[in-house]
């Protein structure tokens, strides 16, 4: 994983490195092979948990930085909803 600590400032930094703890720990859990009852209730909380935190990404962060689509993405878009 790229090193993306103290690139933003102290609140965004925070938010973006809970965010990507919990993004690792959700695909660690999803990519088990072999569950038990203890893991399948974690992932459904984890699961709930990264959902909830997904949207406060969106909501508070992603309107305070300009992106842009880059063009395969845009491509990709195109394509998908041609057919």
């Amino acid at each position: 994983m790229p090193n993306l600590e103290h690139y933003m400032d102290e609140l965004h930094n925070k938010q973006l490195m809970r965010l990507l703890y919990w993004t690792a720990e959700w695909h660690t859990l999803a990519k088990l092979r072999m569950h038990m009852d203890t893991t399948l209730e974690h992932l459904h909380h984890l699961t709930k948990e990264f959902g909830c935190l997904m949207w406060q990404f969106r909501d508070q962060m992603c309107f305070q930085f300009n992106t842009v689509e880059l063009p395969y993405e845009v491509a990709a878009q195109s394509r998908h909803q041609r057919g």
